[in-house]
């Protein structure tokens, strides 16, 4: 089965607002763009590649080099200039806080990620950010046999087939926009999700810079 290598995002609202851009942010394999959906055009690039230590484990447990990268799953806005964003890291799922600050990004804050993103990149997973809230469904073991809905502290009983049994996860249907901020000096639409069924149509920059 092949991994996605972009995460793609929902579609714009038809709403726009005169002298007022829009923007989206496209997660991809170690990395994040965030582009102009009037031209295209990059204005911003996070980039988070896993430590080469974490690589490592995740290759000496027997784990295909192509799934110990680092997949991004979950990038939402929780204040005007933070980002939070989770990835699988290489089988070691991580979590970190961002701020965005004229164009640069700075790591503010690094915790597990355990129970809100996969460690695999083939397991399916979601997310939705209401009220200041992260809720997820996703698995939190290395083996993905623990389906889990979380919300810190709050999760279902681990291993309980009774409440989730054969767990399919699929997106949320719901639109989310921000108001004008200094974030994106416009729109910030739709937040990263993954499906399955994406194409393998861009690579990320690993690639285009020979990393291996």
């Amino acid at each position: 089965m092949s991994i996605p290598r972009d995460h793609r995002l929902q579609m714009p609202s038809k709403e726009t607002q005169p002298r007022q851009s829009v923007f989206s942010f496209v997660c991809f394999r170690n990395l994040v763009h965030n582009l102009s959906l009037t031209d295209l055009t990059e204005q911003q690039r996070l980039t988070w590649y896993s430590t080469d230590s974490d690589v490592k484990m995740c290759l000496v447990k027997g784990t295909p080099e192509e799934n110990c990268q680092n997949y991004i799953r979950i990038l939402v806005k929780t204040d005007t200039n933070t980002l939070l964003v989770c990835a699988t890291n290489a089988f070691k799922p991580m979590c970190r806080d961002y701020g965005v600050h004229a164009g640069n990004y700075t790591i503010l804050k690094e915790k597990g990620g355990q129970a809100m993103c996969p460690y695999d990149p083939r397991h399916n997973s979601t997310f939705v950010y209401v009220d200041g809230e992260l809720y997820t469904g996703t698995v939190a073991d290395f083996a993905g046999m623990d389906p889990i809905i979380y919300r810190e502290p709050l999760q279902t009983e681990q291993y309980d087939s009774k409440s989730l049994n054969v767990l399919y996860i699929v997106p949320p249907y719901a639109y989310h926009q921000t108001k004008s901020n200094e974030l994106t000096d416009g729109k910030l639409i739709g937040r990263c999700q993954t499906s399955m069924r994406s194409k393998n149509l861009l690579r990320d920059e690993q690639v285009q810079s020979g990393r291996r």
